[in-house]
């Protein structure tokens, strides 16, 4: 693994917990929390079935498409949230598969999915890894774990932040790399991934914060280079990852769960924000993620792709180099344009 020991790195207690480095982050108060707990409103109150298939459309993953190994361009499939499938120069990988009902430690509490699942673990095609940017639920969902146990694939690789083997283990799930802030490792001789950092947080159980750490990642394949956010609130270093590993054929930005923005915004960015870093990093094609699956936060539900087009627009940017795909919708970004003769 390589290290670009110049490079920012988190914080460290004497106990081993982990810290943001930038003063952009504060973490809100118990009783700022408690009061938007009890006062906030459900997005999705008044909201029929009808209009969500229309604010957010969703769709069975059509098979036959993610069947064949994808050599030209970068084919995403968003399942929902930040989970999406990812095919490019012959691989197949997932970023924070999330497939439960509820992305919480109850079956029977904890937010729902209100967007239907468009496919189901056992349709997945064979993974050659994952990656995962932090621990809470609506990223780490331990089904997902037990599925890949239980079914003998030990074949994918997961790559998972500093801290987090204790989560894997336990599952069954052994062949995994942990990395830091700026470590690199290789998946095969010609694919590398790198995890660079985000402004986050981790906690997993009641009784513990802050014990493996947060992050965003980079993947480089032989002709593609793509860029995963995670979770994250703005800060410096995104315009670092774009100066290091830049520009990227394909990105993977938050644009939801911002609202209200004065306990949101350490910690995850708004449309505008998410524009931001596309810049930042130099990407030339994104998608948004973190949106239209689970109600996390207080705006409406289809405002987030409103707002990042609103702001590509002011941006002076064309809309169509930051989108948002349906649910279930498998779509190709970077393909080699080919001129007949």
């Amino acid at each position: 693994m390589a290290l670009l020991e110049e490079k920012i790195k988190p914080l460290i207690s004497s106990k081993g917990l982990y810290a943001n480095p930038w003063p952009e982050f504060k973490q809100p108060g118990f009783g700022a929390i408690f009061k938007w707990q009890f006062t906030r409103k459900d997005p999705l109150r008044g909201l029929t079935q009808k209009d969500l298939d229309q604010m957010i459309p969703a769709t069975k993953v059509d098979l036959s498409k993610i069947a064949e190994k994808v050599t030209d361009g970068i084919q995403a499939t968003w399942i929902g949230h930040s989970s999406v499938l990812i095919q490019m120069d012959g691989l197949t990988f997932l970023t924070d598969p999330v497939f439960a009902d509820r992305c919480s430690p109850l079956s029977f509490a904890g937010p729902k999915r209100y967007r239907p699942l468009p496919l189901q673990l056992s349709e997945l095609p064979p993974i050659d890894f994952v990656i995962i940017s932090h621990d809470h639920y609506d990223h780490l969902d331990s089904s997902v774990l037990r599925h890949f146990a239980n079914n003998k694939l030990h074949d994918t690789k997961w790559f998972i932040p500093k801290g987090q083997t204790k989560y894997f283990h336990p599952e069954g799930i052994k062949n995994i790399v942990e990395l830091d802030w700026w470590e690199t490792a290789q998946f095969s001789e010609s694919v590398s991934l790198t995890f660079t950092p985000a402004q986050h947080w981790s906690k997993r159980y009641a009784t513990t914060s802050f014990d493996s750490l947060w992050g965003s990642w980079v993947v480089q394949g032989p002709t593609k280079k793509v860029f995963f956010s995670g979770d994250t609130g703005y800060c410096p270093v995104f315009k670092d990852i774009g100066k290091h590993y830049g520009p990227f054929d394909f990105s993977m930005i938050a644009i939801g769960a911002y609202q209200p923005r004065e306990l949101m915004k350490p910690q995850h960015i708004d449309p505008e924000e998410a524009v931001k870093i596309h810049q930042d990093i130099g990407s030339k094609q994104s998608m948004g993620i973190h949106w239209g699956t689970f109600v996390l936060t207080d705006e409406p539900v289809d405002e987030p792709p409103k707002l990042t087009r609103e702001w590509m627009q002011k941006s002076n940017l064309p809309v169509e180099d930051f989108t948002v795909l349906d649910i279930g919708e498998t779509r190709m970004f970077g393909k080699s344009l080919v001129t007949e003769i």
